[in-house]
């Protein structure tokens, strides 16, 4: 899936969830050791930012709400 970060515009292909986090992992400014401690941080950001509430308890969960608080949009399947 292609898919486009809301926030900076980066775009990038994952073919499954992890692949997903793990591209924010990568790509992030700060220097999470885990993709748990990345799903963590950035929640907390977010309700602290945006008073969205990102589940961080699964990989699956954590990019279901990225989506439907619009953080990323899948733009291609």
């Amino acid at each position: 899936m292609r898919v486009k970060f809301i926030y900076t515009g980066e775009v990038f292909t994952a073919n499954t969830n992890e692949e997903l986090v793990d591209n924010l992992l990568r790509n992030s400014f700060r220097m999470e050791d885990s993709l748990f401690e990345l799903m963590k941080s950035y929640a907390r950001r977010a309700v602290n930012m945006f008073n969205h509430d990102i589940r961080f308890t699964s990989i699956d969960d954590f990019v279901e709400d990225l989506k439907s608080h619009n953080h990323i949009k899948i733009i291609e399947e």
